[in-house]
């Protein structure tokens, strides 16, 4: 960790500028740019996972022995590493094994980062971090997360597993969240849609409840699912005990 910390200031120095500045970045990384081989950058990208993993926190060493000279490795340089040499290597074995250490990045360079990593060919991990992510307590990341899982619904890359998944979110009350799932499940196909709202109306939740009887709100509005509308009434009505802004 000293060696790295002496060097790191140093460490693929031309993507500093960069990484935050090209709109484009992960087409800027050509891997042949940095690094010698594929095989080195690999090697690379092993060491500084096997590094941030033993990392508690930031380290403070004196790698060059000099008396008051202290070089601090910070766990969000290593993570920037990780993330440009995966972008790097562009296979989505390294992306997904980068987007476990996201989460050392400083707050505001989180939502850049998914933008760049959540990409086509899309592999379930990505999926997963997106949905998992739109329920995340930083505001920048949850509203990224959100418009990458808007994409991968009108893409068509979503599963019943991660509608669930999102059904689970409406707990809690970011509106940017409660949004955009109420409006990807507002828009599912009638069995999956009807299943999804009796789940909704039904639970204990009352933030649950009240995302169910909005998406039915919805469809009354547009007028265009008012066979699904009749079918869910007596479960609207079945809700036991609403709350003031259910009875609304």
């Amino acid at each position: 960790h000293s060696v790295l910390a002496g060097v790191h200031n140093m460490y693929l120095k031309q993507c500093e500028y960069s990484r935050y500045v090209i709109r484009n970045y992960d087409q800027y990384l050509l891997l042949e740019d940095f690094f010698p081989s594929r095989k080195a950058a690999e090697a690379d990208f092993e060491m500084l996972t096997g590094v941030i993993s033993g990392m508690k926190e930031d380290e403070t060493f004196s790698p060059y022995g000099l008396p008051g000279y202290q070089v601090t490795l910070f766990r969000s340089n290593v993570a920037e590493y990780i993330a440009d040499i995966a972008l790097m290597l562009d296979d989505n074995v390294h992306i997904d094994r980068a987007l476990d250490y996201i989460v050392y990045l400083e707050p505001v360079w989180r939502p850049r980062r998914i933008r760049q990593m959540i990409r086509r060919p899309y592999s379930r991990k990505m999926i997963e971090y997106a949905v998992n992510g739109m329920g995340g307590r930083v505001n920048g990341m949850r509203h990224e997360c959100c418009e990458t899982v808007v994409r991968l619904f009108n893409e068509g890359q979503l599963t019943s597993e991660d509608c669930r998944m999102m059904e689970d979110h409406l707990r809690l009350k970011a509106a940017d969240m409660r949004v955009t799932v109420i409006q990807i499940l507002s828009l599912l196909d009638d069995d999956d849609a009807k299943a999804s709202v009796r789940r909704l109306v039904s639970d204990k939740s009352a933030e649950r409840r009240m995302a169910g009887l909005e998406i039915i709100r919805r469809w009354m509005e547009d007028g265009g699912r008012e066979g699904l509308v009749q079918e869910l009434l007596p479960d609207v009505c079945s809700i036991s005990s609403p709350t003031g802004k259910e009875k609304e």
